[in-house]
């Protein structure tokens, strides 16, 4: 990432660039960067394109390529997930490799994938002539970092502790903490220092971490704290599809990881498997303790009963979730 930080600072781009990963913000981020360096002080209007995979015709995208800037240095082409390393799709791979190899000095092109095939002739031609970035999830350490930095543009201080309990609070998805933040800077102009209480004010728990309560209490067996937080989410008018297919998705994610202990495979290789953040990994072992691999598999052929019987038409699936808790927690104990 350094090297694309100098690329920025030196207007020095290569000419075909490959962004792919989990976060979503940082590719936006720095596509922007690049797209106000390349135009600084210039109209882009003539000399930009940008596709996505609604563009049926891809001759107009070669054509792009071709096509040489209007009174101006630089020309900008970016390609948004068009789904280009899929099979279906080689004709078209193969079209633009070739296509690549003969860009002049004057077009960069910017490829935007979520996934990718290293194998394939597309991403070795990236590689060879441009540059390939994998834009992962930061680390609770960088997470971290960045807060204090963007909370120090509204002159405001954070605690380490205070930082990581906002972390904990709204998750580590950039474009939703960058929302919290800006609500915090807002809400604490003329203080110091953003204390967790203005977290706890102002900042929206984000449903991840009402999730891992959740689980969380139906693991200990508290019955009374698993109901109120299953309530207060309804009250909040999140859909119970959604808190239904995030209940799945974290005992399926405390499955694999069990799967993965018992594989002895480390922490950052289960990060990098689960596209997940290392300390969220860490969150999840220590969860995957209140559950046996049986109650799991009871447990996810459960959820995946009660979205068939809801798909069916047979159940009220709030109804169905509560019971589903309440299932849970036949020998609560407060």
């Amino acid at each position: 990432m350094k090297q694309l930080k100098e690329a920025i600072k030196n207007n020095t781009f290569k000419s075909v660039y490959l962004f792919t990963g989990e976060e979503d913000y940082l590719i936006q981020l720095y596509v922007k960067r690049i797209r106000e360096k390349v135009f600084e002080g210039q109209d882009a209007m003539m000399n930009l394109d940008q596709y996505t995979v609604d563009q049926k015709d891809f001759e107009l995208i070669i054509g792009s390529l071709e096509t040489l800037p209007f009174f101006a240095e630089k020309r900008l082409v970016i390609l948004w997930n068009m789904d280009l390393f899929n099979a279906k799709n080689k004709e078209k791979s193969n079209q633009l490799t070739e296509k690549l190899d003969q860009l002049g000095d004057t077009t960069i092109c910017i490829i935007i994938e979520e996934k990718i095939d290293k194998r394939s002739k597309l991403y070795k031609k990236i590689n060879a002539i441009g540059a390939v970035y994998e834009f992962k999830h930061l680390d609770e350490k960088a997470l971290i970092s960045y807060i204090g930095r963007r909370l120090s543009g509204g002159n405001l201080k954070i605690s380490t502790a205070d930082a990581k309990f906002l972390v904990d609070m709204v998750g580590y998805e950039l474009n939703i903490l960058e929302q919290e933040l800006s609500k915090i800077i807002d809400y604490c102009h003329g203080q110091d220092i953003v204390s967790k209480s203005n977290i706890e004010q102002i900042a929206t728990k984000h449903i991840e971490a009402k999730i891992f309560e959740l689980v969380d209490a139906i693991g200990t067996k508290k019955r009374e704290k698993a109901l109120q937080l299953y309530q207060d989410m309804i009250y909040l008018k999140e859909p119970t599809t959604r808190i239904l297919f995030m209940i799945s998705r974290q005992m399926m994610l405390i499955y694999q990881i069990k799967l993965m202990l018992f594989a002895k495979k480390g922490q950052q290789q289960m990060a990098s498997e689960l596209k997940i953040p290392p300390f969220v990994v860490n969150k999840l072992i220590g969860q995957s303790k209140q559950f046996d691999m049986k109650t799991l598999r009871q447990i996810l052929a459960k959820l995946l009963d009660l979205e068939y019987q809801f798909k069916q038409g047979k159940m009220d699936l709030t109804m169905g979730i509560e019971v589903f808790i309440l299932e849970q927690n036949k020998k609560a104990t407060e």
